[in-house]
């Protein structure tokens, strides 16, 4: 019920304070990117970035079901992840909120791949938690479960900011996405169990 609440919560306060984090969130990407231009640096922001990409999720999923003891639990989590991204998109073409990079002369793209949908929420953002926290965790890829959540967290950091360095989500979008990835994984872990 909490957790609905907190869902609800986002909903509300991402259409609220929508227009004004966004652009608080552009001009930090522009001093970010003025501040730090780095090849070396984008190309490490653009690998975190391709981790939550779709190729490398259904490959995350298929080396899951591959490796997994219970097949209904990788079946599960599967679902369930789905689910969530189509809720992502849902939003996304309710909100329709353009990218930094589309409002922005003054803010590169410095992402591999052009994205080309709206941008909030923030489908990597969302994705960092959901995907790898119950890899990490239920599937025992770190014995120590302390370790699994110190990984889990950052990723949901580092993916968030290599979306913003790149120039290609503002802050109310990497917060709105990391903020219902985070709903939906307690939903996944605590809810479904």
């Amino acid at each position: 019920m909490m957790v609905l609440a907190f869902l609800i919560t986002i909903l509300v306060l991402n259409a609220v304070f929508m227009e004004p984090l966004f652009e608080l969130g552009v001009n930090i990407i522009h001093s970010m990117q003025v501040g730090f231009e780095s090849k070396v640096f984008a190309g490490f922001m653009n690998f975190f970035s391709l981790i939550c990409n779709t190729p490398i999720i259904s490959l995350v999923f298929l080396i899951e079901m591959g490796l997994a003891k219970h097949k209904l639990k990788a079946i599960i989590h599967l679902s369930f992840f789905l689910l969530g991204f189509h809720i992502i998109a849902i939003l996304k073409a309710a909100y329709q909120q353009s990218r930094p990079i589309w409002v922005s002369s003054e803010i590169q793209r410095w992402e591999w791949f052009c994205p080309t949908d709206f941008g909030n929420p923030s489908g990597h953002s969302y994705v960092a938690f959901p995907l790898f926290e119950p890899l990490f965790s239920k599937y025992e890829v770190f014995e120590n479960l302390k370790l699994a959540w110190i990984f889990s967290i950052f990723f949901g950091i580092v993916v968030p900011f290599s979306r913003m360095y790149l120039g290609v989500h503002s802050m109310n979008q990497i917060f709105f996405g990391f903020s219902f990835g985070m709903a939906w994984i307690l939903i996944y872990r605590y809810g479904l169990r």
